[in-house]
């Protein structure tokens, strides 16, 4: 579905004309909006017939985009329509230049992937990497508490009571939000850094009846799910349960729906230069 990715770029990319209303659009984002149905159509944010139109079209997002691609690859992952596609590709200048002489795979198994290599490898970035177990994590359960913050530059929504993410596309304002999540109590990684449990530098926690900070850096995301627990070490130097079990815990009294996005609160916090 070529639409798509136009449709998505256009939202996500305020330099491409997405306004403060186009990421609010998103929460239904596919067969509304005249594209195929979602058991029909394979998404992605690019893919190699539209790649090099980057160089003569902002509007389309590709690794050249940075951090923007990321939160739309992200999104994509996120979303449950259609079948998403993956890209995976080498680094160019013109618009026919063909792949390095160099292979990605190299005779003892290095890979010549990353900032100073030939071959970008869209799909080892570790939030992109880490938003598939995410997606595996929600299934099929449906979208819900979908919100947009009122300046327009962030989404939030959940996937049941399963897996919730918050994008930020602002470039120098972080946004603080405050939510009950769905998730049972506990302690999850935000996966958009690191999915060890072992080693998260930013955990979030669940706590029941109570509300949540996220913090969600410039251009950045978070995103936590069922299967990315954070293993939190205590005083003692012992290994907690970082996630309780659901015999141990009360079910959640409630489904989580849209008209919860109406207990939020959120703020932005403002760079230097915005």
């Amino acid at each position: 579905e070529f639409k798509y990715a136009k449709g998505l770029d256009f939202a996500l990319d305020r330099l491409a004309g997405g306004g403060s209303s186009a990421l609010a659009a998103l929460a239904d984002f596919g067969e509304p909006f005249g594209l195929l149905p979602s058991g029909s159509a394979v998404v992605f944010v690019d893919n190699h017939d539209t790649q090099r139109e980057a160089l003569k079209d902002p509007q389309q997002l590709t690794y050249k985009s940075g951090p923007l691609y990321v939160l739309a690859v992200a999104f994509m992952l996120a979303h449950p329509y259609g079948y998403p596609q993956l890209m995976s590709s080498y680094r160019f200048t013109s618009y026919d230049e063909g792949p390095p002489a160099t292979p990605v795979h190299g005779p003892s198994g290095e890979l010549a992937c990353g900032t100073d290599a030939p071959w970008v490898c869209e799909h080892r970035f570790a939030p992109i990497a880490n938003m598939v177990a995410w997606r595996r994590t929600a299934g099929d359960t449906p979208l819900t508490g979908f919100l947009s913050d009122l300046a327009g530059e962030g989404v939030f929504f959940c996937r049941g009571a399963t897996a919730c993410i918050a994008l930020n596309r602002a470039a120098s304002s972080e946004w603080r939000l405050e939510v009950e999540l769905p998730l049972l109590v506990g302690s999850y990684c935000n996966i958009a850094v690191s999915s060890n449990p072992l080693d998260c530098p930013e955990v979030v926690v669940v706590a029941r009846g109570k509300s949540t900070m996220l913090i969600v850096p410039p251009t950045g995301i978070v995103a936590i799910h069922l299967g990315a627990p954070a293993h939190v070490v205590d005083k003692a130097g012992l290994l907690a349960s970082p996630v309780a079990s659901v015999a141990a815990v009360e079910a959640p009294a409630r489904e989580p729906s849209p008209s919860r996005a109406a207990s939020v609160r959120a703020e932005w916090l403002v760079g230097a230069d915005g």
